[in-house]
């Protein structure tokens, strides 16, 4: 580590998720029957005959009573400010390449070579940059900041039926598209920590 970087260990809990098969629901199919008139229905969890499709949703581990279980974890959070300096000079260096290239292209318009041009489009744009870019960073500062986040329970319960009329394989028929219903209830929370940046407001 560098001498005289701040860098913050912040220990924090979060839950621990998994990807977990829900259930399963009806496969999308197209029925060529020309009787099926429906464009809508909601339905339970009574399976037409046909294939079948899985469903899945991250779902957090729980501990015996129901409740969340949570790890902890250490998140690193550089809590230097930007330095003036140092975004002032990649800007300048930025702005040096992109004036070189404008002014080999204006140079010899104004009777200038293009090394001379080049050299006078790439000082005044790093100048200029380098000079926004190390007041835009003046008097930055940063802090942790705390977001608070929910644990989502997923649950499927059931499923709804779209049918749409179309044609596959020059049939005329209905498109049955099968949505899962997946039940998402908050059973807690928990809080990540953040490095922020933010100047503090004149005030006149």
């Amino acid at each position: 580590m560098l001498v005289g970087m701040k860098i913050e260990n912040v220990s924090y809990k979060e839950p621990v998720i998994q990807r977990t098969l829900l259930g399963k629901k009806p496969a999308n199919l197209f029925n060529d029957s020309p009787t099926v008139t429906r464009d809508y229905v909601s339905v339970g969890e009574t399976f037409p005959a046909g294939e079948t499709a899985n469903v899945w949703g991250d779902v957090p581990d729980k501990n015996a009573d129901g409740s969340p279980r949570l790890r902890e974890v250490t998140a690193n959070l550089d809590l230097n400010p930007r330095s003036p300096l140092k975004y002032g000079l990649i800007a300048a260096g930025i702005g040096a390449a992109v004036g070189a290239l404008t002014g080999l292209g204006v140079g010899p318009a104004l009777g200038l070579s293009q090394l001379a041009g080049a050299l006078t489009g790439g000082a005044g744009l790093a100048a200029l940059a380098g000079g926004g870019a190390a007041l835009a960073v003046h008097g930055d500062q940063v802090k942790v900041v705390w977001t608070q986040h929910d644990i989502v329970d997923h649950k499927l319960v059931g499923y709804r039926e779209f049918v749409g009329p179309g044609e596959k394989n020059g049939h005329q028929g209905y498109f049955h598209r099968f949505v899962p219903d997946v039940q998402a209830t908050v059973i807690g929370s928990y809080q990540t920590p953040a490095a922020v940046h933010f100047k503090e407001e004149v005030k006149r």
